[in-house]
């Protein structure tokens, strides 16, 4: 989001504009009575709505992805302890991630994604 500067009728700058700001002044309902926006009930609603899915959504690619995990850390474990020959094997656990793997690499494209999109 993009930070205007605003200059007030005291000659001072004010940074306006952002996430942050917009939600404090809906909240403390200065935004219409300073700065004459009115957000309708239904837009208001339907943007609160769009975070709760996002916390929703996030939590469940984080269950979802410790359950891969831990399901990939179960399987190498069933291969460890197979009767499978040697080569075949060690094949198998060259190229099966481990949950540690998939763990931070979620969580890392998880954070990009959310910090840039």
């Amino acid at each position: 989001a993009e930070m205007y500067v605003r200059l007030s009728r005291h000659r001072t700058y004010e940074h306006v504009g952002g996430f942050i700001w917009t939600w404090s002044r809906l909240l403390s309902r200065e935004l219409f009575s300073e700065h004459g926006i009115w957000i309708h009930s239904r837009l208001a609603v339907a943007m609160a709505g769009q975070i709760l899915s996002f916390v929703v959504f996030i939590m469940i690619i984080l269950y979802g992805t410790n359950d891969l995990a831990n399901e990939a850390d179960s399987n190498i474990r069933k291969i460890e302890a197979s009767e499978t020959p040697g080569d075949a094997k060690n094949f198998a656990l060259w190229v099966m991630p481990t949950g540690q793997m998939i763990r931070q690499s979620s969580y890392t494209g998880l954070a990009v994604a959310t910090t840039v999109g």
